[in-house]
Order: C-alpha cells, then structure tokens, then sequence
C-alpha cells in the first residue's frame, strides 16, 4: 500500500517518493483553462497548499511528475513560466512590522532563485512590483498566495492587532491590480473572505470559487474517491475491526464526511488529514480538531453564553457568508468558515444556508471542547459517569438517568455556574450531543415548545427544565400542553420527566418526576 501523505504539502514530493496521491488534476485543469484570476477559500486541512503546489508544478512545466494522472495526457501545453510563490503559513506575522521583513525577505528569495539583481527597494510592495515586472521579461508570471488572510486570523483575538495586520495586507495586495498586464494566472487561498481587505474591495476581477461548482471538488476527498484510491487501506481496515467492507464504509463515513460547499445536487466531501490520519494510524480518532482550536473561536462562543443547540441548527443568510468584517463577524459565521459547521441545505426563495456539524469528528471534538470551557473541568474526569448515563438511555432507564444528573453537576466548580436555566441545559445538551445522541432542543409542537426530546433506539425521553421551581411543574407541563402527542405514532416507549435545577444547591433536585407515557393516558 502506498504511503499516506501526513503533512507532506509538496506535490513532488508525494509522487517521488511513493505516497498516495488523490488526482485533482482535472479540477485543477478546468481552473487554469477556464479563467485567470481566482480566490478559493476553505477550512484548515483541506488541501489549499497541496493545491498551490500543483499549479506550481503544472506552471513549471514539470510534464513527467504528472505521468499517469489526468492532466498528462490533455492538451496543456506544459509552458514554462516564472512563479511567485508566497504561503503566510511560513511567513512571520507576531505584527506588522515582522510580516513586512519576512515578506520583504521571501521576494528576496525569488528575486535570486531567477538571477534577478534587485534595484533598491523600500517594501515588499515596491519590490514585488520590481519583481513581477522583471520575470514578466521571461514569460508571463504565476502569482500564487496561500493563506493570504492568516496574519489576521491569528489574532482574532486582538482586534487592534489583526486590523494593523488587515491594513498591512491591503497596503501589498492592492499593488496586484496595477500589474495585470504581466500575469498569465493569480489564484489566491484562505479561511476568510474579510470584505475590507483591499486585495477585494479594489482586486475586482478576482472570481471567489469557494461556493461555486468549478470549486467543489478541487480539493477535499468524495466518497467515489475514497472507495477508488484508499480500497486497500478500507480493506485492511475492515479487517483490523472485523467487519464488513460495506460496514467500515459506512464507519468512515459517520466519523469523517459530510462536508459540503455547494447549494445543491453536490458531493459530500471528507476532510483529506482526517482520512489519512485514520487510515495511517488504524484508529478512529478525532485528527482534525486536535490539530487545533483557535483561541478566538472558543472565546467568541464563551462571549455568546455556550449556545450549544443553536450551533447544530443554525441558519445564515448567504449574503453573509460571502464576505466578513474583522469587526463584526458573528459565531455562526466563523464556525462555518472555518470548517466547524457546513451546508446541510439551501433555501433558495429566502437565500439562506442551513447549517450542521458536518460530521461525527467535528461534532464530538467541538461539544468535548465547549464542555470544558462551561465547566472547567477535563472531560476524561467524568468518564465513568458519562459512560453510566449512556447506558441508562440506551436500556430506557430515566430513573437512572435523572439519578445520575446529581453527581454531574456536582463535580463543577460553583464560583463558575451561571445563574440561568440555559447554562444548566447547555451543560446536559452538549453531554448528550457528543455522546452521540439524538437531541432536539426547543422542539416545536401545536401548544408550546419542548425543552428536550431524546430518541434513542426504542425510547423517548421528553423532558422538560425548570430553574428554582419544582419537578412537578415541569412535569405538568408536559401533560397540561401534551407535548407528546406528535411522538404516539413512533411505536416507541415514551418517557416525560420534569427537572429541576437548584440555584441554592447548584445542583438537580433529586426529588425528579417521571413517569411512562400509560400513566398518563
């Protein structure tokens, strides 16, 4: 089997020495044929660089690294021209004045990788101005920056900092339009599409393929994919877990796809580092998310009061994921944008996106973190309790599962419990959401909205939350506006249960009500 690619982002590399190579070269192909300016935008990990690197090569003229791909044998001409190259993964940015001496020095580095004496220059903009103007003399440039917008990302959490960086950005990029004339094609990278970075507000001709048809499968991994290219690594596997190859499959599929970037009719997608991971290490883990959370991103969800179910069932106008404002960018907007959420639908009479956790991964990884954040204590701490709440749902044991509420919350610090209802079911959603199961929160029914409904194999459990009042008007609730009604025709036993939380206690009160759905008709 062939060798699986982790980290490896050099497109040479993975064909010389013997690592598997998903074949883009015909989406890539399409782009440099079909257009001249380009902007791609996807989370981290999903193969922008690798993606850089193949135009490299194809823009190099590098025919023979190509042997036995797509692109070998069409009718590119494999024409030799001049690249500029610049990644902002590799390009120091702790503030503007270090980005501006290591862009400063990268053009350096290009200007001698072609024998090109430099005239004096002040800036990176002047000199990337001399630069493109002086390898233009050898045919038409290649300009190709990835990640242009890291410099700003990564201080999110600095908001003077990333607009100083946003301003020093602009200042290089705007210098691109001037230079039209000496580029054969631009293709330019990131996470974000900030809206008040010039190299959009003055950089017009720059087509955003990131939701568009031509930029679905130009990176990311389909399912057609990975039944073609990993079918041995999906067999060995199969066989380390002792299923099925139909079995594994659909494994693989629940843990690591379901990303999507297109309105409609369009391929589902894996993250590529998650696939590889997993198929290098034999584990089902979560890869993707431990690789890092930025910090910005679980503040901005601590600042938004942890509103864990409306991460899950968000809505967005599509107007807004276009384009976003260093200044204003809301949670929902910067979880889809980098990856945390995904389109699960589109509606195109109001032209809003319905979004979800794209996959298993994702899910679990993000809800492991922001229970952390709630309660400030390790998951790992709460192992055996978890593991005791998930038997008492799947064995439809409510009493237990009530019971078990108590130790829960008992091992959180109290100087950090917030004093409303919303903490206290945020804490139970994201427990049960990454535990993987199925929760509606705020279900709607004909006479009033639902706190929780939880179905699980041939069980429901409707609950409902009260804060400082008693079980027994939760319960009530529940028969007075016969929330489970819409439920009767499942076949399912149902289970109501009224909770309620002590702000005295900063605990369940343990004196819980439930009762079976025949007790009440």
């Amino acid at each position: 089997m062939l060798k699986m690619p982790i980290g490896i982002q050099t497109l040479s590399e993975i064909i010389n020495n013997g690592y598997l190579y998903v074949d883009k070269t015909k989406y890539v192909y399409n782009l440099i044929n079909t257009g001249k300016y380009y902007f791609y935008a996807r989370p981290r990990r999903f193969g922008k660089s690798l993606t850089c690197s193949t135009l490299e090569s194809i823009f190099n003229g590098d025919k023979e690294l190509f042997k036995g791909l797509w692109i070998y044998n069409a009718d590119w001409k494999w024409e030799k021209h001049p690249i500029i190259k610049l990644s902002f993964t590799g390009i120091g940015h702790e503030n503007p004045e270090d980005m501006e001496k290591h862009l400063f020095y990268r053009l350096q580095e290009i200007a001698k990788e072609y024998n090109i004496k430099e005239e004096k220059a002040f800036s990176s903009k002047t000199l990337f101005s001399f630069l493109v103007k002086q390898l233009s003399k050898k045919n038409k440039v290649v300009l190709l920056i990835d990640e242009y917008d890291k410099p700003i990302i990564d201080h999110l959490d600095n908001k003077e900092l990333a607009d100083k960086m946003r301003k020093a950005l602009s200042n290089f990029y705007e210098t691109i339009k001037d230079l039209d004339l000496y580029f054969k094609f631009v293709f330019m990278t990131g996470v974000t599409k900030f809206s008040k970075t010039s190299v959009f507000s003055k950089l017009n001709s720059l087509s955003d393929i990131s939701l568009l048809k031509k930029g679905e499968k130009l990176v990311g991994i389909t399912q057609q994919e990975l039944e073609k290219y990993f079918s041995n690594q999906v067999d060995a596997l199969a066989k380390k877990e002792n299923v099925s190859k139909d079995k594994i499959l659909e494994k693989i599929k629940y843990w690591y796809n379901g990303y999507r970037f297109y309105e409609e009719g369009c391929d589902t997608l894996y993250n590529p580092f998650s696939l590889i991971s997993l198929f290098d290490s034999q584990l089902f883990e979560n890869f993707w998310f431990s690789s890092g959370t930025p910090t910005f991103l679980i503040e901005m969800i601590k600042q938004n009061n942890y509103p864990v179910p409306e991460i899950e069932h968000a809505v967005i106008a599509k107007s807004e994921v276009q384009s976003y404002n260093v200044f204003s960018m809301s949670l929902i907007n910067m979880l889809w944008q980098t990856g945390y959420l995904t389109i699960r639908g589109y509606n195109s009479r109001i032209r809003n996106y319905i979004l979800g956790y794209p996959n298993f991964e994702v899910k679990e990884s993000l809800n492991f973190k922001i229970f952390e954040l709630i309660t400030k204590t390790r998951v790992s701490t709460y192992s055996r309790i978890f593991d005791k709440l998930k038997q008492s749902l799947e064995n439809g044991d409510i009493k237990s599962f009530c019971e078990l509420l108590t130790p829960l919350f008992a091992r959180i610090p109290y100087n950090i419990q917030i004093p409303l209802e919303h903490y206290y079911q945020s804490i139970i959603y994201t427990v049960l959401d990454m535990l993987g199961f199925d929760i509606e929160v705020e279900d709607e029914t004909n006479k009033g909205r639902i706190d929780a409904v939880i179905q699980e194999g041939d069980y429901i459990f409707i609950l409902e939350f009260k804060l400082n009042k008693t079980p027994e008007e939760g319960l009530k609730q529940i028969e007075d506006k016969e929330y489970f009604q819409k439920y009767l025709a499942e076949d399912k036993k149902i289970f109501v249960a009224g909770i309620n939380f002590d702000l005295k206690e900063r605990n369940v009160d343990t004196d819980f009500l439930f009762k079976e759905i025949d007790e009440i008709l």
